[in-house]
This record gives C-alpha cells, structure tokens and sequence, in this order.
C-alpha cells in the first residue's frame, strides 16, 4: 500500500487554502492521490458533481501519465506530487502534479488507443499548462470555480 505524505493547510478556520500530497507514482499511488483530492475538494468547496468529477478525471490523467511515462524500471521509488491551492481572490482552483523524471516516449499504438490524456485534460479544465525540463515534468491544471463552503 502506498504512504502518502499529506501536507494540507488552512486557509480560514473554516476552508484549507491548498493541499500537497506525494506518494510513490505507481497505480496504487496516483488512486491514494485522486481520492485525497476528491477528499479535499468536497470538504471544502459546494462544487456540483459534475464539476468535482471533471477535476478528479484531469488530475487523474496527469497522474496517470506519471505513472506511466514519467519514470523508467530501472528507477528507484518514482515520487509523484500532486498539489491544490485555492486563489480566494480570483476564485480559482490550480491542481499540479509534479514528477522528477525524464520524459519517455511512448511505445507505438497501431491500433490508435492511446493519446486521449492531454486533449482531455484541456477539454475539462479551464486552462492547462505542461513544464517539461530536465528535473522533471509539471502540469498545472486550473479551474474557475463557485464559491467555498
């Protein structure tokens, strides 16, 4: 089972200003993650269903990605961070998932399977933001949002 660093603060008495997470980026892991955002979400924000689950499927495929093409086998214990903040002045929630390995291509799909992670990640948040380097990779997914709890 994987352990999951939560380093969650508040923002009032009443609503956490941002959460941080990281665990191993395994499936395992990124399931730990997508719950502990769902988590932090409702608890937090009145968002529709709709809405709540847009969020937990962007951020799902970001740390799917990690998990998939992030890291190589012969890498020791592959980290994932997956961190929220709520902008109380813009009225915005920002999810990042952050890794630290090196980009790897994926194998070839002939069948056409594959590669629908990025454009649906755009399709359900309002604006998506890839960072590739050599430290690593972060994606940086925002949404527009109604009002906290």
């Amino acid at each position: 089972m994987s352990e999951v660093a939560d380093n969650s603060t508040s923002g009032t008495a009443d609503v956490a200003s941002s959460g941080s997470w990281s665990t191993e980026a395994t499936p395992t892991g990124a399931a730990v993650l997508r719950k502990a955002l769902t988590f932090w979400l409702s608890t937090n924000f009145d968002l529709s269903r709709e809405r709540l689950s847009d969020i937990a499927l962007a951020a799902n495929e970001a740390l799917a990605n990690v998990v998939e093409h992030a890291y190589g086998i012969t890498e020791d214990l592959p980290l994932v961070e997956l961190d929220v903040m709520h902008d109380t002045d813009s009225g915005r929630i920002v999810v990042t998932v952050t890794d630290r390995g090196h980009w790897r291509i994926p194998a070839a799909d002939p069948l056409h399977l594959r590669g629908r992670g990025l454009p649906l990640m755009k399709a359900l948040a309002s604006d998506v933001v890839f960072d590739k380097a050599d430290s690593g990779t972060r994606v940086r997914l925002t949404w527009e949002i109604e009002r906290a709890r």
